[in-house]
């Protein structure tokens, strides 16, 4: 009979954000807590846009020119160009320049720390550029020269992808390289969970609520295997003098979003997928949003809270009991028919 292994919990911070990950460490817990940081900083020294030496803002100084690419670019890249065509373009990587004029040209975490707290105000930038002036959001992909070309004056930006991405990857190698049975990956609310907290119980997974205090209002699943993520425009936020604004770009018009949606929680099998779907709610708005799950994907799970306070759930009701411990939705949608 095989004794099962106590979970050892190992929490830092990487890629501003709070990382966590539980695990049957046991005596290699140290050589665990090193290959998940080491893992983390490989990922953040590739993709940050706010790094200069980074691969991505090598590819951003060189626009218009056809650039080498390293295969874990080259798979990022890939999937959010997948995921701009299967949202119509509501998710995108080429949301840096409005990010840029939008005020938030450095990482959220040195800005709070000039501050002494979260950033209240940052200095005023440029209006954003109509769609219709700003530079064609065009990259060309060679898969097999593993290179890209992108159009003179693009930028590209993976901070909506590249988190999702790498807790994924991570929780990937702790099952095939570590031989982990069971674990949970979570980065800044965006996690990956398998095997169950013991060898007879589901994980339970609180999606936090978006207000304060509402802590006993919080959704609560059970969770064998699966991915979370979660997306707001309550987090990343700063006043300029043009009015507040937030982190999640609407492509289609250059701005930040305003919806209606304040955060949405996506279930699944695949964290990218929950991370693009989550994003892409708060982007489109609720209406639109269940519109593109029911056209467009199967087996997902939604929690959409929209600024009037509502909680909305879309999934397959007949699955709520088992699935959830607690659900106070306002409105429930079905998104497949039986």
């Amino acid at each position: 009979m095989r004794m099962e292994k106590q979970l050892d919990t190992i929490a830092f911070r990487a890629m501003n954000s709070e990382m966590e990950v539980i695990a049957e460490a046991a005596e290699e817990r140290d050589e665990l807590e090193l290959y998940a940081r080491q893992w983390f900083e490989a990922v953040e020294h590739r993709f940050s846009r706010f790094r200069s030496g980074s691969e991505l803002s090598r590819l951003n100084a060189a626009a218009g020119a056809r650039c080498l690419i390293s295969q874990p670019m080259l798979e990022v890249l890939r999937l959010g160009e997948d995921y701009r065509a299967l949202t119509d373009g509501a998710f995108s990587l080429f949301v840096h320049n409005a990010l840029h004029e939008a005020g938030y040209a450095e990482s959220f975490e040195r800005l709070a720390t000039a501050a002494g707290s979260a950033p209240a105000s940052v200095p005023a930038a440029a209006p954003a550029p109509s769609p219709a002036s700003a530079p064609s959001a065009s990259l060309a992909l060679d898969p097999a020269m593993r290179s890209l070309r992108m159009a003179p004056g693009c930028r590209l930006d993976v901070g909506g992808i590249a988190k999702g991405w790498a807790a994924r990857q991570l929780a990937a190698g702790l099952r095939s390289q570590w031989g982990m049975d069971r674990g949970l990956v979570n980065a800044g609310g965006d996690l990956e969970a398998w095997g169950g907290s013991s060898a007879s119980e589901p994980w339970i997974v609180a999606a936090a609520a978006p207000w304060p205090g509402a802590a006993e209002a919080e959704p609560r699943l059970r969770l064998w295997r699966g991915a979370v993520a979660t997306s707001s425009v309550l987090r990343r936020r700063w006043s300029t003098e043009r009015g507040t604004m937030h982190h999640l770009i609407d492509p289609r018009t250059g701005r930040p979003a305003a919806s209606g949606v304040v955060q949405s929680t996506v279930i699944g099998s695949d964290l990218v997928e929950c991370e693009i779907w989550a994003k892409t709610m708060c982007i489109v708005g609720l209406e639109e949003g269940l519109a593109h799950l029911r056209r467009k994907t199967r087996g997902l799970e939604a929690l959409i809270y929209t600024e009037d306070g509502r909680l909305h759930y879309a999934g397959e009701r007949s699955a709520d009991r088992e699935r959830w411990v607690h659900l106070p939705a306002d409105h429930l949608y079905k998104l497949q028919e039986a």
